[in-house]
């Protein structure tokens, strides 16, 4: 919610890209720190401890968020009185002119893949290839490192390509918009081509484990694109439908892996293949959305009003 509903409803422009890969690096540090934290806490004082710290920074992150609510009590209350249902969700989602929702299809595609380093099926896999526990590690670690300099690599390569745009359009605004578009097709490309390199050398633990990780690099970029995208894109009576639809076709697509690894448990490969076919999928998808008029590409008014 932070980044796609609240960011776009504060900010616009330079400051709202700035606040987007802000956030985006706070989760980032959140993710690697978290456990970390979290075992050096157990391993001093126990479990309760933990629970008490968890609960501690739950009612510090309310405490904050409700700080800035109480800024901009207009701009970050909701409607009163009206509800969201299922079907009109989805009527919204599918119904965005801007092309949205193929953006979001592409997004949940990414989730439908077992080639990312925190995957227990590519561990496994890895250990029966002999890849040593130090390794794994190393690997993981590499894993969530590549991600943050995907977040730093989206913000250089969003900034320089606006000031090339700007020089090819009228607007600043439809620049940024051309420039987002731009780093969000070279990252989901970056990744199609390392996820199916690693998929080829599944038989090869350290190339596998190396292309991985450079695919990670991009993901983290095309994230924040997307998320950037999805600001730009969508109007902001339609954002609860349409990060509702996203939140299901993303849990719809790990479950999904979830029953290729169940039915291939001694098959690594097929599911590598698989994996590697959502994502060169998610390109697809992308460029399907790349391949629409520009004029259609812009930020509707709201569906629901």
């Amino acid at each position: 919610a932070p980044r796609k509903d609240w960011a776009p409803t504060l900010l616009d422009g330079d400051a709202l890209r700035k606040a987007t890969v802000s956030l985006s690096n706070a989760a980032l540090l959140g993710e690697l720190a978290g456990p970390a934290l979290g075992a050096f806490v157990l391993g001093a004082s126990g479990a309760p401890t933990v629970g008490v710290a968890a609960l501690a920074g739950e009612l510090a992150a309310q405490a904050a968020l409700e700080r800035l609510r109480a800024r901009a009590p207009g701009a970050l209350s909701a409607p009163k009185g009206e509800t969201t249902k299922a079907a009109p969700a989805w009527a919204a989602f599918f119904g965005q002119p801007s092309g949205a929702a193929i953006t979001t299809v592409a997004f949940a595609l990414l989730w439908f893949t077992a080639l990312t380093p925190h995957a227990p099926v590519l561990l496994a896999a890895l250990a029966d290839r002999g890849a040593p526990a130090e390794s794994l590690a190393a690997f993981r670690a590499a894993g969530a490192l590549a991600g943050a300099g995907g977040v730093a690599l989206y913000a250089a390569a969003a900034d320089g390509r606006t000031e090339t745009r700007r020089a090819q359009t009228t607007t600043t605004s439809e620049a940024r918009r051309l420039a987002t578009r731009d780093v969000a097709a070279l990252s989901i490309f970056g990744q199609a081509v390392a996820v199916t390199v690693a998929a080829t050398f599944v038989d090869a633990p350290q190339t596998l484990m190396v292309a991985v990780v450079v695919s990670r690099v991009f993901l983290y970029a095309f994230d924040v694109a997307y998320v950037e995208l999805q600001q730009q894109l969508v109007a902001e009576g339609d954002r609860n439908a349409v990060q509702g639809c996203e939140a299901a076709l993303t849990g719809a697509a790990e479950l999904g892996l979830a029953g290729v690894a169940l039915a291939y448990a001694t098959d690594f490969e097929v599911v590598a293949d698989v994996s590697a076919t959502a994502v060169v999928a998610a390109g697809l998808t992308f460029a399907a959305f790349l391949a629409r008029r520009p004029e259609l590409v812009s930020r509707p008014s709201s569906s629901s009003r």
